[in-house]
């Protein structure tokens, strides 16, 4: 094990993983999968997190500071990315913070306990004696209704990736330097991809994969695919693993992966009858859909005694968000205009006005969240004088916003959003960890806690939204910097512009981070 662990540790060192925000691995998500089923979570505005496998903390950061009551713990196996993470929670002053170097098999007893414990990209990558561990620190370390995310790989999708990641470490068995291996497994999985001598259904599986890596980092190529340990598991495995820890598995983090409302009737039938659980009925949705990773919610055993498959019912009790494109597709058979919401890819067809006010009504709303009262009393609205039943009214509309939801069209959220500011302010603000990375990174983490890529345009204006200026003062010190650089030395999109030229592309840049939830709420 000590030699596992001091590799690992090594190949971290040598190269940094990528570290960034995951969506699903943020407590509200967390907290909304185990709502879905009926329980109340803690509340994410003030909770105790930790996340394990943390890096340099690119998760964890942005939530510290927009949830400065709760507190946040990190650790991880890597020196160079621990030290990396601690220096930006000093320069960035976050005092609910801490990321420690630590193996999680010491973690000690009296660590206290936690509303959310994260292992995101871990358990896959460990063996067997570190799995059970996380499993343990779970049971011993969450809070009495805690909930713990894990994400894993799955069989059956990743055996294809399994053999995949044969060729590529076979083919750097000869060398140790990472650099060269990451090479190396590029190299072998490009020659089979172009000169496999068939067109087989493995052909096209390597091809799919290299084109899939072709734009990915070097890091994720060594760290998810080349790294020491990599295995998947089945879904009945990772879940019978659990209870035998007295978890609950509660779901997935992710409803989009759900793919159960989506597939016929008579197939459900049929799968219903050869499950006797929600779980074994997932574990035949895996095999369905070849699934390759999973993001469950565990919950101690007691907490999930009410727990229950009613998500409409529970979707009142949450607050929804979205907005999505809606287009127009002619009539349906009562002669209804029908509306199209979302994408050819994931979309909703609706012709009764009332989920399509509703609808309508989410996107005036956007970037906030609504209750889900709000959009019962927008429903009734636009219900025909007979039809004015409230209960009736909030059943028919949890259906759809449960269906959009597990289409990926609409967001559910367990709290407000009143972090997220709907307008530009007279003082627009982004946080402190958004201005830092428009200075060191590609991309800069939303109030959504998703990753947006940054332009020169954002990338130039982001470093002065610290909430001391107005449009005024902002145009002011794009105009005092142009002047500063002088004419030959000022670059990016904003530069040597006349002042009435800036402040028409300032207006549009902070309604663009509004749209993109970038502007802190008061």
């Amino acid at each position: 094990m000590n030699e596992f662990v001091e590799k690992l540790k090594a190949n971290y060192d040598a190269v940094a993983y990528g570290a960034g925000e995951h969506y699903h691995a943020h407590p509200d998500r967390i907290a909304v999968t185990a709502a879905l089923r009926g329980l109340v979570p803690p509340p994410v505005d003030n909770c105790r997190v930790l996340e394990i496998a943390c890096a340099s903390g690119g998760n964890l950061l942005p939530m510290a500071e927009q949830m400065p009551a709760s507190r946040f713990v990190g650790i991880d196996l890597s020196p160079r990315q621990i030290e990396t993470g601690s220096a930006v929670v000093r320069e960035l002053g976050l005092t609910n913070i801490e990321l420690r170097c630590q193996d999680l098999m010491d973690l000690p007893e009296n660590a206290g306990t936690f509303d959310y414990i994260i292992a995101h990209g871990f358990y896959s990558w460990v063996p067997e004696p570190v799995r059970k561990q996380l499993m343990r620190v779970c049971q011993r370390h969450l809070t009495k209704n805690g909930l713990a995310f894990i994400s894993y790989n799955t069989f059956p999708g990743w055996r294809p990736k399994g053999v995949i990641r044969d060729m590529m470490l076979y083919n750097a068995r000869n060398t140790t330097d990472p650099i060269e291996r990451i090479k190396r497994g590029r190299e072998i999985v490009k020659l089979v991809a172009d000169h496999t001598l068939q067109k087989t259904s493995y052909r096209d599986m390597v091809s799919e994969f290299n084109k899939s890596i072709s734009d990915e980092v070097d890091s994720y190529l060594f760290h998810d695919h080349m790294e020491v340990v990599n295995e998947a598991v089945y879904l009945r495995d990772f879940v019978s693993e659990a209870r035998a820890h007295d978890l609950t598995h509660l779901g997935d983090a992710n409803a989009k992966d759900d793919f159960w409302g989506r597939i016929p009737a008579p197939v459900r039938e049929t799968i219903s009858k050869m499950s006797a659980d929600v779980v074994e009925r997932d574990q035949y949705m895996d095999f369905l859909t070849n699934r390759t990773f999973r993001r469950s919610v565990l919950c101690r055993a007691e907490a999930a005694a009410g727990a229950d498959d009613a998500v409409a019912s529970h979707i009142r009790k949450l607050y929804i968000a979205g907005n999505p494109t809606e287009t127009p597709i002619g009539t349906n058979a009562d002669g209804r205009t029908a509306i199209r919401f979302g994408t050819e890819e994931s979309q909703v067809q609706l012709s009764d006005p009332r989920p399509i006010a509703t609808m309508r009504h989410l996107c005036r709303a956007w970037p906030s969240a609504v209750p889900f009262s709000e959009l019962v009393t927008v429903a009734l609205a636009h219900a025909p004088p007979d039809q004015q039943y409230p209960e009736k009214a909030a059943v028919a509309l949890a259906q759809v916003i449960e269906t959009c939801h597990a289409f990926g069209i609409l967001e559910l959220w367990s709290r407000p959003t009143d972090h997220i500011s709907p307008v530009v302010g007279q003082y627009p603000r982004v946080t402190r960890f958004a201005r830092w990375q428009a200075g060191h990174l590609s991309r800069i983490t939303s109030l959504r806690h998703l990753p947006i890529k940054t332009e020169d345009l954002l990338r130039q204006i982001l470093p002065l939204l610290d909430g001391t200026r107005d449009r005024e003062a902002l145009v002011a010190e794009l105009v005092r910097q142009n002047e500063a650089a002088g004419p030959a030395k000022a670059e990016g999109p904003l530069a040597n512009r006349d002042p009435q030229s800036l402040r028409q592309l300032v207006d549009l840049i902070l309604q663009r981070m509004v749209t993109v939830s970038f502007l802190v709420g008061s």
